[in-house]
């Protein structure tokens, strides 16, 4: 069996520095954002692909992942159980005004990336102003 995942991981920052003062806008966009609930979220989005690997015997051989913050948050997850370091990294910085990317792990043991590359789409609004008559 081969699985193929997507995951929105919801905002997964690095922990923000700690502000100078108590109202200072935070890097993440999020309340107290530091180091203990940053492990707390990648144990758990860990534990999800463990539960995955205990229910049906393999992890996934590919995993999009969605709301991540940059290359460094991706690295610690790989790091962790269960992918112990075999899961390689595709990852580019998005355009987003949040500062939130896309990616993609993949099993070195069943993958071999030789190429990848961004496609950007640019969305225009086209206003259409209608007149409307009136007899």
């Amino acid at each position: 069996m081969e699985l193929f995942s997507f995951y929105n991981v919801e905002n997964l920052f690095l922990p923000d520095p700690k502000p100078k003062h108590k109202l200072d806008p935070t890097i993440s966009g999020l309340r107290n954002w530091d180091e203990k609930k940053y492990q707390n979220k990648l144990f758990k989005i860990s534990h999800v692909f463990q539960l995955m690997k205990e229910e049906n015997g393999v992890l996934p051989f590919m995993i999009g992942l969605s709301e991540v913050s940059g290359r460094k948050v991706l690295e610690d997850l790989v790091k962790m159980e269960p992918f112990n370091s075999q899961y390689g990294i595709v990852h580019y910085n998005s355009m987003d005004e949040r500062n939130v990317d896309v990616a993609l792990l993949y099993d070195m043991n069943k993958i071999e990336v030789i190429d990848s590359q961004t496609i950007t789409f640019f969305f225009e609004i086209i206003k259409k102003h209608r007149k409307l008559r009136h007899n």
